[in-house]
């Protein structure tokens, strides 16, 4: 049938995504995790969309955007060659 991308892959992990949540994020999002800690893809869902034990999932793109432009954080993202594997850094501005 040919391959597929396995989009999960391109969404921040469920820590990143509570994380986030405390810290405000409330941008409309594709999906989220349900009370079970399952991904699961919708369609426009927010943090408000979301109870407690749930949160919305954003894509990494999303995170690095919303920490540049809405905390005093700086961000380094990293992709190892030939891995599917994406480390990030966010860390205080130095002054």
């Amino acid at each position: 049938m040919g391959n597929f991308i396995n989009m999960e892959n391109y969404y921040a992990d469920q820590e990143i995504s509570f994380r986030l949540k405390e810290l405000g994020f409330n941008e409309k999002c594709n999906a989220y995790f349900d009370s079970n800690g399952k991904f699961k893809l919708k369609h426009n869902v927010t943090n408000d969309d979301c109870h407690n034990v749930n949160c919305a999932c954003p894509l990494y793109h999303q995170v690095i955007n919303w920490v540049k432009y809405n905390t005093q954080c700086d961000i380094n993202v990293w992709s190892l060659d030939n891995e599917d594997i994406l480390l990030m850094q966010i860390r205080p501005f130095l002054k």
